[in-house]
């Protein structure tokens, strides 16, 4: 149920408008209409930094939009493959960022925190993508305060089967009627809470 779900609720953080494609090492570009362009080099802590002051000004390369307001109140949120926190905490910047800020993290396997944003991984392959090509290591969604919203018909639960061939015959099976959608779209609202890192 849980990894369905995840995968349902993914789909439409992909949804979003913009998109970030790492080109160098201290570089990338941007799209604003759901269309990335051809990752050619793993993330960085510069990709980082510059996908993080984006959103605190609105500004996506040359779009112009509102900025995205923090998730808690004082950071963002990132959720991303294996191998693409993988190709982050490899970059010395994070490193030495990392020793001083929470070095205990380090021993723990966690990723914490990095230039207020907290990131999140996740091992959940078919939502997002663990390798795109040889060049990029991996999907990661950022997003601040409001960017999906769930409706709910019916909420997750179990039901029983009616039991046949004399009670020998049994079963069990979640059930559910769910949606989920986001809040802001660029290309009508010049607002957008989410940043996906992917490639073409």
């Amino acid at each position: 149920m849980a990894k369905t779900i995840d995968y349902h609720v993914f789909q439409a953080f992909k949804t979003s408008d913009i998109t970030f494609a790492p080109t160098s090492s201290t570089a990338g570009t941007w799209s604003v209409d759901n269309t990335p362009d051809t990752v050619t080099a793993s993330i960085t802590a510069k990709h980082i930094k510059d996908i993080i002051d984006a959103m605190k000004t609105g500004v996506f390369g040359a779009n112009t939009g509102r900025p995205v307001p923090y998730y808690d109140g004082e950071s963002y949120v990132c959720i991303a493959s294996v191998s693409f926190l993988r190709a982050l905490k490899d970059d010395e910047d994070y490193e030495v960022a990392a020793k001083y800020a929470h070095p205990e993290d380090l021993y723990l396997g966690e990723v914490g925190r990095f230039y207020n944003c907290r990131f999140v991984e996740s091992n959940h392959t078919t939502a997002l993508l663990n390798t795109l090509n040889t060049s990029f290591s991996g999907e990661a969604i950022f997003f601040g305060e409001d960017p999906v919203r769930e409706i709910v018909a019916i909420a997750e639960e179990v039901r029983a089967k009616l039991p046949e061939d004399y009670g020998r015959d049994k079963g069990l099976a979640w059930y559910a009627m769910l949606g989920w959608g986001k809040v802001w779209d660029f290309s009508t609202d010049s607002e957008e809470h989410i940043v996906r890192v992917t490639s073409a």
